[in-house]
């Protein structure tokens, strides 16, 4: 492990129930003598549709706040994310109606999102779940490109590697930094509507 991973450090997950809400806690600690560099984020998936008699079109992604947005392209022969090479998502708008066809070439890397908090519900009854994710920088909102039926809704504190960096992991964009005998934690929360 050591070889891969060049540090000392314990990784505790904790989930806190509270009513029809979920907290997923990060507590990472550094027990090395080193500065130690580190990402970490969830990968929770959500059935789409929640009803038999449902189809995911019924379903959409909606912000807290009003999103001006655009994906980076995830080069699926590489694994890197090119930055520079976006798409436009949303224009001042906080709903993201979905279908399958989002997900056909690759995850959406939501990078520039300024909502710390999103919903993925039906149209009109609005039952779905809502996740909170302040201590997170990004959101990938991501499904299989056979139409599966889900949909994943990730907080993460980094990214991929990206065509503009380099393969050192200090230089990642948002790198956490963990010092000596420290820790760190991060959490996010998922509540039923």
């Amino acid at each position: 492990m050591l070889q891969q991973f060049p540090y000392k450090f314990t990784l505790t997950i904790s989930y806190r129930l509270s009513g029809k809400t979920i907290e997923v806690r990060y507590t990472v600690v550094n027990e090395d003598e080193k500065d130690m560099p580190f990402f970490i984020g969830g990968h929770p998936g959500f059935c789409c549709p929640l009803l038999p008699d449902e189809s995911f079109g019924e379903y959409q992604i909606e912000f807290e706040k009003e999103e001006n947005l655009s994906v980076p392209e995830a080069v699926t022969k590489t694994g890197l994310i090119n930055i520079g090479n976006r798409k436009p998502l949303l224009n001042r708008e906080k709903v993201l109606p979905l279908k399958h066809s989002l997900f056909y070439e690759d995850a959406l890397i939501l990078d520039e999102l300024t909502s710390r908090k999103v919903r993925l519900c039906h149209k009109s009854s609005k039952r779905g779940v809502e996740i909170e994710f302040s201590d997170f920088p990004y959101l990938i909102l991501w499904s299989t490109e056979n139409d599966g039926p889900f949909v994943a809704i990730e907080p993460w504190s980094g990214l991929s590697t990206c065509e503009d960096e380099d393969d050192v992991f200090e230089h990642k964009r948002n790198v956490q930094i963990v010092r000596p005998g420290e820790m760190k934690q991060l959490a996010f929360t998922i509540g039923i509507l």
